[in-house]
């Protein structure tokens, strides 16, 4: 039985992992991520939406944490445009997490107090799906674009003029 590498470890936390269930896998499966994510901003009083679906119909998720202020200067924090930089999602979710506990390096508690931090953690769920089913048997991670093929970190659309 192998256990969880000592990145994920670090990025996720022992305590979550064990709340999740993981104990005999060194990456995530993308449900267990999802349930990670939803306990950590389930624990920060936040809020959770599906917004849409990719295109191989897996969810599109968004947390809110912080102020409910419909004025509230709004942040958005993304992660996994690229399907295997999984680096970037478990980064915010170390940031979210650090909230739990005031540290020297935790962020002020004045940031959710004054701004709503809008966080997609997973934007290209059918390459995180390929690429940890990958790594779990034993190959390399390798897909970064959406099912259509398509980067979508270089194909952002345009910004409207609505509120997020």
């Amino acid at each position: 039985m192998t256990r969880p590498s000592r990145a994920l470890v670090r990025a996720f936390g022992a305590d979550t992992l064990e709340k999740v269930g993981v104990s005999d896998l060194p990456y995530l499966r993308p449900m267990e991520y999802e349930t990670a994510w939803r306990a950590l901003v389930s624990d920060l009083g936040g809020r959770e939406a599906v917004v849409g679906r990719s295109v191989e119909g897996r969810p599109l998720w968004r947390f809110d944490v912080g102020s409910r202020d419909p004025g509230a200067l709004t942040i958005l924090l993304t992660g996994l445009v690229h399907g295997v930089e999984v680096v970037g999602s478990a980064a915010l979710f170390d940031l979210l997490a650090r909230f739990r506990t005031p540290t020297p390096i935790a962020p002020s508690p004045a940031l959710r107090e004054r701004a709503r931090l809008v966080i997609m953690p997973v934007v290209n769920p059918d390459a995180f799906a390929l690429n940890m089913d990958r790594l779990a048997r034993g190959k390399a991670a390798w897909k970064r674009t959406n099912a259509r093929g398509v980067d979508l970190n270089r194909n952002f659309p345009q910004v409207a003029d609505e509120p997020v």
